[in-house]
């Protein structure tokens, strides 16, 4: 996964697919593609004929592909939990729960500590005490 200013590149393979699939998937992200270039904001869609002959197998960044773990699945599918009506992505969740973990992370107490931080007077009237005790 290369990053640059929060762009990646995924590197995505999906194999077992029919002609038929790989020029409706490539017809898919050119709508998305022409989608970003306009500005403009687009329901896209794709039916997994998973009872048909679509089996895919996906390679993201070089492992299988995998659930997101960030909101949990059952805002994405319309029908209120996994396997109940459409599936419908919007990565807008995904990127606030990923701002308010980096908020999280950024005004929490270091990890390799047990100690709250304390006031530089707590922290030398503790030194003065150490000091005093070595004597």
């Amino acid at each position: 996964m290369k990053t640059r200013d929060d762009k990646m590149t995924l590197e995505i393979f999906i194999h077992n697919l029919t002609r038929a699939q790989a020029i409706a998937i490539e017809d898919m992200l050119a709508v998305w593609q022409q989608s970003g270039s306009l500005g403009c904001s687009r329901w896209t869609g794709f039916y997994s004929d998973g009872d048909g002959n679509f089996r895919p197998t996906c390679v993201v960044n070089g492992h299988v592909a995998r659930h997101q773990q960030y909101v949990p699945a059952d805002k994405f599918w319309t029908g209120g939990e996994p396997w109940r009506g459409e599936y419908r992505i919007d990565f807008d969740p995904i990127a606030g729960q990923l701002r308010e973990m980096a908020n999280v992370a950024a005004n929490s107490y270091p990890a390799n500590t047990c100690e709250q931080p304390q006031s530089a007077d707590a922290v030398g009237q503790r030194a003065s005490h150490t000091d005093g005790e070595r004597a």
